[in-house]
């Protein structure tokens, strides 16, 4: 059984490699990671949040479990009483970006 203390834990975001961003030793977001990186893969975002395409994980006790799932089974321990109230899951999505191209306006 899982349980939730009022503490730090891990989180690890998911990398987007879209075709406009860094490569080789530019990109970013390896080193902020501090992993190696993969010869000539763009790595563009870093994704940090509960979208169901790249789902955050956290670490608890030595398992890793969705941040989704957490907040689905903790809510007010993970995002706070008024958030869950509100929203009922995190409401945004933090990109950590790595650009070599110019991006469209989004």
């Amino acid at each position: 059984m899982i349980k939730i203390e009022p503490k730090p834990y891990k989180i690890e975001g998911k990398i987007q490699n879209y075709d406009w961003g860094t490569k080789n030793d530019k990109a970013f977001i390896p080193k902020y990671l501090n992993i190696d990186t993969i010869e000539n893969i763009p790595y563009a975002e870093l994704w940090i949040g509960v979208h169901p395409n790249a789902p955050s994980q956290i670490n608890v006790d030595e398992n890793k479990l969705s941040l989704a799932s957490l907040i689905e089974k903790f809510p007010v321990e993970i995002i706070g009483e008024r958030i869950n109230n509100k929203f009922k899951t995190l409401p945004f999505l933090l990109k950590i970006l790595s650009i070599e191209k110019a991006l469209s306006i989004q």
